[in-house]
């Protein structure tokens, strides 16, 4: 793929679904440890696949440390809120931006302006 973009500068649809899927392949596999590609393979062959490198595809049950206390989503969730209201309500108390623009590029006073 690196050569059919990057070196022949072949883009498209095709080549962005195919890496596309490629990606969401790969990372479903290594952040979440869900095998996609055993999941296509068994819904268009409706077989179960048979050569799954170190047991990937076998269902395992969760671990008590994988589990997500109450606790940890509140925090998720104030985490996410205090994300959104800094900029929102202006709680750093950051200075409006001054627009630079070609009419009032000579009159701004740069040195005037907080830092």
């Amino acid at each position: 793929m690196i050569w059919v973009v990057f070196i022949q500068a072949n883009t498209g649809l095709l080549n962005l679904i195919g890496c596309s899927a490629c990606l969401l392949f790969l990372v479903f596999e290594a952040a979440f440890g869900i095998c996609l590609g055993c999941l296509a393979y068994n819904l268009v062959t409706g077989q179960k696949p048979q050569l799954c490198p170190g047991g990937a595809c076998s269902i395992k049950r969760v671990e008590p440390i994988q589990r997500v206390r109450p606790w940890q989503a509140i925090f998720v969730v104030l985490f996410l809120v205090g994300l959104w209201s800094v900029p929102t309500f202006n709680l750093w108390n950051i200075q409006d931006n001054v627009e630079v623009t070609d009419h009032n590029f000579e009159s701004i006073d740069l040195d005037s302006l907080a830092y």
